[in-house]
């Protein structure tokens, strides 16, 4: 399946948790659109778009009683239940569970793209996404500031279309060096998206 566009909008609570932060974020009943690319949205930890991104990708994990408004989002004009979309969507941070497992990014690349029956090799889907060599055997979190690449490739074999991130400042932010920027350019031309809630700074 792949998505052109989400509309979402809700109102209530949103318990977040990243690798980083814990916050418990309001979502006002604001409506939020996104589509194939980078949808960058700047606020603060607290303003909603920390809650929108981990509402969408974390789902089944979130107390859902603090949701107040209808559980479902618009994709590509048709009305989805939160439950089925979250199946579309990847939570790009280490406690997501895809990623917090001990196998290597290899193993999990190749059991993604098995299980798909993608045409693309373990390692095709690696340099698609520039894992180095040195960190293909390793687990995601020993990869350092490349996790943020290992991760994309593993949702990637996995058939995910929307990226979400967890809120980063600009400190966290940058702490990726150019894996990040590298990253970002990588899903807008695969068609995928990526949602990514940033600091005001």
């Amino acid at each position: 399946m792949s998505i052109n566009q989400i509309i979402i909008k809700n109102s209530g609570y949103v318990l977040c948790k990243s690798s980083f932060y814990t916050v418990t974020d309001i979502l006002d009943g604001r409506e939020f659109t996104f589509t194939k690319g980078v949808n960058l949205l700047r606020g603060d930890i607290d303003s909603g778009i920390f809650g929108i991104s981990y509402l969408m990708s974390m789902y089944k994990s979130i107390d859902t009683r603090t949701i107040c408004m209808p559980h479902v989002a618009t994709v590509d004009n048709k009305q989805v239940l939160l439950s089925d979309l979250v199946n579309n969507c990847c939570y790009m941070d280490a406690i997501y569970p895809l990623f917090s497992t001990k196998r290597s990014i290899r193993a999990l690349v190749a059991k993604g793209a098995k299980s798909l029956g993608l045409s693309e090799s373990t390692d095709e889907i690696l340099d698609l996404f520039m894992v180095q060599g040195h960190n293909r055997d390793r687990a995601v979190s020993q990869t350092g500031n490349e996790r943020i690449k290992a991760m994309a490739a593993i949702a990637y074999s996995y058939g995910k279309d929307v990226f979400c991130f967890p809120w980063l400042s600009k400190t966290r932010y940058d702490s990726f060096n150019m894996h990040m920027p590298a990253l970002l350019d990588t899903l807008a031309k695969l068609g995928k998206i990526a949602v990514l809630p940033l600091d005001k700074e």
